[in-house]
């Protein structure tokens, strides 16, 4: 090992700085200290695409995005609309599998994603081939799909359902506490009629 040269280490200047380092933590905890309260740093938005599929209304559309800034942090955008992905479309039915459409979704560049439609979609639920929904979500993942079909016109059911499907993308399962939002609806209306919002567990996931 010739040339080798052992380098010398120097502690005292360094040691030094960690004394006053020491010394100034000590004093900022003391007994009696008053400490300076800095703010927090801003939550990051999370960044939230709307999917208008061809012959959604526009109030439709605005409710859905109103309805997500109003209980969450997220910046949200309304893209172009565009016509329903054809390898969805069931014709047996004459409506279209949602999770294809998730898949679709899911594609695209976004944190999160909503699709909106006025067509009808439907699932594979228990021994039911092609059930049909109100919404899906990916859970937890990126993407979720909501159908006016079946909310007979009612503007404050897609604001729930919206928010519901938004809520399973964020990890959030059905609850079973009444009245909130993440009750499983199991197709019936009066289920998303009687909500009035968050449990205080599920709302934890919105702050």
């Amino acid at each position: 090992m010739s040339g080798f040269k052992p380098q010398r280490r120097r502690f005292g200047r360094r040691a030094a700085r960690g004394a006053v380092l020491l010394s100034g933590l000590s004093a900022l905890f003391a007994p009696g200290c008053v400490r300076e309260t800095l703010p927090l740093p801003a939550p990051i938005p999370r960044q939230v695409a709307i999917v208008p599929f061809r012959g959604i209304d526009p109030e439709s559309v605005d409710i859905a995005r109103r309805s997500i800034e109003a209980r969450t942090y997220a910046k949200v955008i309304v893209l172009a609309p565009e016509d329903l992905p054809r390898k969805a479309y069931y014709a047996p039915r004459n409506r279209y599998r949602a999770e294809t459409l998730l898949d679709h979704l899911g594609r695209k560049p976004y944190g999160h994603v909503i699709g909106l439609t006025r067509r009808d979609i439907s699932t594979t639920h228990g021994p039911h081939i092609d059930w049909g929904i109100f919404g899906l979500g990916s859970c937890p993942g990126k993407a979720c799909v909501v159908s006016t079909f079946r909310l007979g016109g009612r503007k404050d059911r897609l604001a729930k359902v919206v928010v519901h499907e938004f809520g399973h993308t964020l990890g959030l399962p059905h609850c079973p506490t009444p009245k909130c939002l993440m009750n499983d609806a199991r197709g019936r209306a009066a289920t998303v009629d009687a909500e009035t919002g968050f449990c205080d567990d599920c709302r934890k996931a919105f702050v």
